[in-house]
């Protein structure tokens, strides 16, 4: 019972849980029907459904499985996560401060306010966390592979 209540209150099923409401009752997700480029929304949706180079996705593809543990972030020693990325590494921190000032959150109430733009489908919101996510990406690959 308390390991399905910690699964229940993690970050990440907080998430899922706002990202999906609108769905699950039937309307699309904003994001899916917004007027943005293609590569706008792949960005989003492969960085959110955790296609990624993040060593937390990066680790389930080896033989065997990286532990959740041995999943860290080069630059800073932590969880490297999408969580970390959109919230607290501080290799993004100037990105973050371009591109997505507003989720300057604690982590909780940034996947909430990401939840938020990904279901809404606002354009201009949409783009700036694509290019958020695209900027980031590349910095950790000129760096890290």
């Amino acid at each position: 019972d308390s390991v399905l209540r910690d699964i229940a209150l993690s970050p990440k099923c907080t998430f899922f849980k706002e990202l999906t409401c609108d769905y699950l009752n039937g309307k699309p997700l904003g994001v899916i029907t917004s007027e943005i480029t293609n590569k706008a929304r792949t960005t989003i949706v492969r960085f959110v459904c955790r296609n990624n180079m993040l060593a937390i996705e990066t680790g389930t593809w080896k033989k065997p499985v990286t532990t959740r543990e041995e999943c860290v972030c080069i630059a800073c020693n932590e969880l490297e996560d999408e969580l970390h990325v959109i919230t607290n590494c501080p290799l993004y921190d100037t990105l973050r401060c371009h591109y997505i000032p507003e989720l300057n959150l604690p982590p909780v109430q940034a996947l909430k306010a990401i939840a938020e733009i990904v279901r809404l489908g606002v354009p201009k919101k949409l783009y700036a966390l694509s290019y958020f996510i695209d900027r980031a990406t590349q910095l950790h690959k000129q760096l890290f592979l």
